[in-house]
């Protein structure tokens, strides 16, 4: 994912996790909120508890590889993926697919309420 698609900054993350619309499906919580830019931006969150810092970055490599297969980044919209301690690193195909329902039901719901 490119720079510029990257949510970095501790302040984005908190404004859209406390303004944002919140979805949830086991393991992963998806925060949306519409930004004024003509392009959409991702931050991904692992909970401390999924393991090591080994596993963590796994898991937020796999789901960023994820990521760039499921979503539309010319939207305008902050997503932030929170990934919780049930997610196996093991099962990419299911996690894919678990993700990928989550961000279509998100991004549905979002449309009628923005």
């Amino acid at each position: 994912m490119k720079i510029l698609n990257r949510i970095k900054r501790n302040e984005d993350f908190n404004k859209i996790i406390h303004h944002g619309l919140n979805f949830r499906s086991y393991p992963f919580s998806l925060f949306i909120l519409p930004n004024n830019l003509n392009y959409s931006r991702i931050g991904i969150s692992v909970q401390k508890k999924l393991g090591n810092a080994v596993c963590r970055n796994k898991a937020k490599r796999q789901v960023n590889a994820m990521l760039r297969e499921i979503v539309d980044l010319n939207v305008g919209k902050d997503y932030v993926l929170v990934i919780y301690k049930g997610y196996d690193i093991n099962e990419f195909k299911k996690n894919k697919s678990l993700l990928e329902e989550l961000y279509l039901k998100g991004n549905n719901n979002s449309e009628k309420i923005a």
